[in-house]
């Protein structure tokens, strides 16, 4: 690559790729270019076929590999002032153990006064393992390409990241509102929706019971089921 500036931005495809598309189309007239100074035809009378294996006018023919021997290459460039933009919603359907507060992606890093990292090692930071991770199904509906690019593809890299903190922190809302709880700040630990449980001014007792589906392998209170809502945080 002579000229770039790195995938930032969900750039990757939206500029990489429409230079590859480019420096592809370039190289397909630079093929037949060559094939038809063999042929002794124009370039526009040689076809490349077989997906570029080989090229043919009329009744001749060679093979892509045997062309290439001599040295072909092709340069593409792509710019775009214009940005991208694609849309996406996130959905998530949890479980909140009311006797442990226990959620199943925890994550926290913490600092003191002075700014030196309290989380570090392993021995602090509570490390998701593979019970806390949920099962993500994920749809990718391509039905309005962009139009300022060739390949109509949109930078979508953060979509699968910035939604996710309070997608689970507003299914975990909805979960304990029958309980009164409000969350107003990540990430939820058990410890801090176990605190926000026990100061809940409703009580466990009276917690919406259809809402509590299978009871845990502990013998404790029912799992409250909680779907993401639209409604802002406290």
């Amino acid at each position: 690559m002579k000229l770039g500036y790195g995938s930032g931005g969900s750039r990757s495809t939206v500029m990489g790729g429409s230079a590859l598309l480019a420096a592809a189309g370039n190289l397909q007239q630079v093929i037949r270019a060559a094939a038809a100074a063999q042929f002794g035809c124009r370039p526009e009378q040689v076809e490349i076929r077989d997906e570029l294996r080989t090229v043919r006018a009329g009744a001749l023919a060679r093979s892509v590999s045997e062309l290439a021997a001599e040295g072909l290459s092709a340069e593409g460039t792509f710019h775009n002032d214009r940005r991208t933009y694609s849309y996406g919603t996130h959905a998530a359907h949890v479980a909140v153990d009311p006797a442990t507060g226990h959620v199943q992606v925890l994550e926290e890093l913490l600092y003191d006064a002075q700014g030196q990292l309290l989380t570090g090692t392993l021995a602090s930071y509570l490390l998701p393992v593979a019970e806390d991770y949920p099962a993500i199904r994920s749809i990718s509906l391509e039905m309005f390409p962009s139009p300022i690019s060739p390949l109509g593809a949109k930078g979508a890299g953060e979509g699968g990241i910035i939604p996710v903190g309070g997608v689970i922190a507003n299914a975990v809302a909805d979960a304990l509102a029958p309980l009164g709880v409000s969350i107003d700040r990540l990430p939820l630990t058990p410890a801090r929706l176990w605190e926000r449980i026990q100061a809940a001014p409703s009580g466990l007792e009276h917690c919406d019971r259809t809402q509590q589906v299978k009871t845990p392998a502990s013998g404790g209170p029912e799992p409250i089921i909680g779907q993401n809502s639209d409604r802002p945080l406290a």
